[in-house]
């Protein structure tokens, strides 16, 4: 009888990627935002940001602000469904942050398609 905690072994590395790709952007992310903050003129002209608002710093960070708490409670769903095998909740969880992520990086990589991968 096979051990119901066993994780198949497709599902276990594409747990490994997103885990490591999570850690990567939660790693990276706080970085860039230091990057940005310090050498704004930098990104002002990559990313054709709107100097003449109010608050125009947040055209580039409001995805970081986003993002940054995402992964890095996908990446803590991970982590804790890795340690509770049993737990069928979490097992569940994990399984929905993996298709999520893997689907956002798919449309992400589409989109970068689409405009020829430029910024």
């Amino acid at each position: 009888m096979q051990d119901q905690y066993n994780i198949h072994p497709r599902e276990k590395f594409l747990t490994y990627l997103v885990a490591g790709i999570l850690l990567f952007i939660v790693v990276l992310l706080p970085f860039d935002t230091y990057e940005f903050l310090n050498k704004p003129k930098d990104y002002i002209h990559v990313y054709d940001l709107d100097t003449t608002q109010k608050y125009w710093q947040f055209q580039y960070l409001r995805n970081n602000l986003i993002t940054f708490p995402l992964c890095f409670i996908g990446l803590i769903i991970i982590i804790a469904s890795s340690k509770n095998k049993s737990n069928r909740s979490l097992k569940t969880v994990r399984r929905l942050v993996v298709a999520i992520t893997l689907s956002l990086m798919i449309y992400g990589f589409y989109q970068s398609y689409q405009s020829g991968f430029d910024h």
